[in-house]
């Protein structure tokens, strides 16, 4: 097991595979590029972070049903 320390201004994410398998109108998955790109702008708190990027992946799709979870976690230091 390793263990890590965060530093402060830093995020801890977890999330389950149903928001970079979520599937927008077009066909196309919202994929790793668009997750790092919702992850990479300015964080702010971590439920700040999770709401953003729900509601980034919820905007994706558009009126796709959801095939899978969207569970996400992020933690920062206090």
């Amino acid at each position: 097991m390793s263990r890590r320390t965060l530093a402060p201004g830093e995020t801890f994410v977890i999330l389950t595979d149903g928001f970079l398998d979520a599937v927008g109108p077009g066909g196309d998955r919202f994929g790793d590029e668009r997750l790092l790109d919702t992850l990479s702008r300015d964080g702010g708190a971590p439920a700040a972070l999770v709401e953003r990027l729900t509601r980034t992946v919820v905007g994706f799709t558009g009126n796709v049903p959801q095939a899978d979870d969207l569970t996400c976690l992020a933690v920062s230091p206090t």
